[in-house]
């Protein structure tokens, strides 16, 4: 159930997927029962509330970062007029020094673009 890759490309890579879920489940397990067997609005609940709560984030944060690292690894192999295009859409959402800093080419592909 659920995905068995990550993502495959038209050139038939394939990355797989972390399973930062399935990763975690022993401690959530943990930590969800240690929370169920405390009492009822105690102060030992709510702090097995909070460990619960962070364990659950940092999958999460685990997942976005994955999401985030991929997407421009994936933009990074593009050597092609594409990457043109790709730097001007993400220079608004992305800050640009993390453009540069994945895509050194970018500002020379811009000016060699232009110059045709």
């Amino acid at each position: 159930m659920g995905l068995n890759a990550y993502y495959t490309d038209s050139e038939g890579n394939i990355i797989e997927n972390p399973r930062y879920l399935r990763k975690a489940e022993k401690r959530l397990k943990q930590l969800s029962r240690k929370q169920s067997k405390c009492e009822k609005s105690s102060k030992n609940r709510k702090k097995a509330q909070k460990q619960l709560a962070k364990a659950h984030v940092k999958v999460q944060r685990q997942r976005e970062d994955f999401a985030r690292k991929q997407a421009v690894l994936d933009i990074s192999m593009f050597h092609s007029k594409k990457v043109l295009a790709f730097c001007f859409l993400l220079s608004n959402t992305i800050k640009w020094s993390t453009i540069k800093l994945y895509l050194p080419n970018c500002i020379s592909l811009a000016f060699k673009e232009t110059e045709h």
